[in-house]
């Protein structure tokens, strides 16, 4: 089952559209394993989803694109991330991350719900 997420800048108010992470039922696919994340996209200043399990790919056909658990995305003053933790992107919900619209870190993510 995946997660949803949605974010919200403390700053600016800015909200971001549903953000449907992980798997849901797609984790195993015929072709290529599914795990999407949010990556904040500059060309569009806002947050979309993309495999992380294609992470390599992806950059190199948009090097601008930075997901969210780069350690340049996250406040400066929070706690690093720790790659180790898988669970449901617990990181995600802790600290002040890089809002799209500002430009400031004064973002929060918070869990909006599941899907499949």
């Amino acid at each position: 089952m995946g997660a949803i997420y949605k974010a919200k800048c403390r700053e600016c108010n800015y909200v971001s559209r549903n953000l449907f992470c992980g798997g849901g039922m797609d984790t195993e696919s015929w072709f290529q394993p599914v795990n999407k994340f949010p990556v904040y996209d500059p060309a569009m200043r806002g947050i979309k989803v993309e495999n992380l399990y294609l992470r390599d790919f992806i950059l190199a056909c948009d090097p601008e694109l930075k997901y969210y658990n780069d350690e340049s995305m996250r406040h400066p003053e929070d706690k690093p991330l720790d790659p180790s933790e898988s669970s449901d992107y617990p990181d995600l919900l802790e600290g002040r991350f890089f809002c799209p619209s500002c430009l400031k870190y004064t973002m929060v993510f918070f869990k909006a719900g599941h899907w499949g």
